[in-house]
């Protein structure tokens, strides 16, 4: 009977191990598709504000193109300043590293 026994606690220790591991690799599992969601949410909200920049710098007429420039760029530039760091705040770390060593 003690043989049984310790198979039994065993097998259960196993078990509970085993539970604990999942529900802790599913919990990362969720935290990067949530962390991957927020990233392309950011990369879509800043293709769509440097298209519209772009967009109306491409059809904007020679007797408003200066104010229409002037108004994209600073679009693209609150872009750049506001939501691209979002988008790499969402980066893994090794990836930013990666991306900074090779831009210097």
């Amino acid at each position: 009977m003690h043989e049984d026994g310790v198979r039994l606690v065993g097998s259960t220790i196993a078990a509970i191990l085993a539970a604990i591991l999942t529900g802790r690799l599913e919990s990362l599992s969720r935290a990067r598709s949530l962390q991957e969601l927020r990233r392309f949410e950011a990369i879509a909200l800043m293709n769509h504000h440097i298209r519209n920049a772009l967009q109306a710098i491409l059809y904007s007429s020679a007797a408003d193109n200066a104010a229409t420039v002037r108004a994209s760029v600073e679009r693209i530039e609150w872009t750049l300043r506001v939501v691209l760091p979002k988008v790499e705040q969402a980066l893994p770390t090794d990836w930013r590293r990666h991306s900074h060593a090779k831009s210097q």
